[in-house]
């Protein structure tokens, strides 16, 4: 729980720090980014409780959102376990959800670097899909769970990223492209800026 206090206190002061600056530009950004990768996370402190002696996957196909400053993460990895007596057709699943914000670094470099700090879950559940009048063998549902407090470092390249996170659970990383070039765009393809400015005073005198 301090983990997630100090944390959550140092991302509040970067923010206020940055909106806090009127002239002089700061060392740490809020950068409002566009973006979307897929990766692999591996856990590098597995879950402990097994399930009739088997452990859930400790690895994890991923996926990273970037969408107007806001960071999103996404994992999971599905396993069976082995038992296949009276049809039983058993999963262990492993799922996992990210979130923090993005904060450019101002450092005068061809490629942008964007720091993510990010808190998350991560947790486990056995669940069968055979349907088994019989009876499962043991009660099915969430298994163990745990709080994460990592950060992610990305590196842009034109319109492309790389970025490797690490947490209190598990590390890994992604790639993927980057729209904010793309939605800018767009948002000024619709935007009435574009307009006559004296179009709204004639449309009001009409």
């Amino acid at each position: 729980m301090k983990r997630f206090l100090v944390l959550t206190s140092l991302m509040m002061a970067c923010v206020c720090f940055v909106f806090g600056q009127e002239q002089k530009q700061p060392f740490i950004q809020y950068h409002l980014t566009s973006a979307a990768g897929l990766g692999f996370s591996c856990m590098h402190t597995p879950f402990e409780t097994q399930y009739h002696g088997k452990s859930p996957s400790i690895g994890m196909i991923s996926c990273e959102i970037d969408l107007l400053g806001v960071y999103l993460g996404f994992g999971g990895n599905s396993k069976k376990t082995g038992y296949n007596v009276y049809g039983f057709d058993e999963y262990m699943n492993t799922a996992m959800f990210k979130v923090g914000a993005n904060l450019k670094l101002g450092l005068k470099t061809r490629n942008e670097f964007i720091v993510l700090p990010y808190l998350g879950f991560i947790q486990y559940s056995v669940y069968d899909t055979s349907k088994n009048d019989i009876g499962a063998r043991d009660e099915y549902g969430s298994k163990e769970g745990h709080a994460l407090v990592g950060v992610a470092l990305k590196m842009k390249a034109k319109d492309f990223f790389i970025s490797m996170h690490c947490s209190t659970i598990e590390f890994g990383l992604t790639v993927g492209y980057d729209f904010s070039d793309v939605m800018d765009m767009t948002l000024n393809k619709f935007s009435p800026k574009d307009k006559d400015p004296d179009y709204s005073v004639r449309k009001a005198r009409r």
